[in-house]
């Protein structure tokens, strides 16, 4: 009698240990990957900078004094409370 008892003891003792081993099972692993899948995840595309351009100078009625074209260099835009410096190499082709 006693070994019938160890047997279903032993046996309902390995039946729980696998109900809890599969219940433990991480599952949410799948379902974060599952998610992320279905999700759109927008991708953010920053060209490359543009360096040719036209500069035009222009009066205080709006009258067009110059215009230049070619390659533009910003040294300094003013963000850092400096005064705004930028070169322009003038003749390049702005059609890069």
């Amino acid at each position: 009698m006693k070994i019938k008892y160890r047997i279903i003891l032993a046996v309902g003792i390995v039946l729980l240990a696998a109900f809890i081993f599969i219940g433990c099972h991480d599952s949410s692993k799948e379902s974060i990957e599952e998610n992320t899948e279905q999700q759109n995840i927008p991708v953010v595309v920053i060209p490359e900078p543009c360096k040719v351009g036209t500069i035009t100078i222009k009066d205080s009625d709006d009258n067009t004094i110059c215009s230049y074209g070619g390659t533009i260099n910003i040294i300094n835009n003013g963000r850092n409370g400096e005064l705004i410096n930028i070169s322009m190499t003038v003749g390049d082709d702005i059609n890069e």
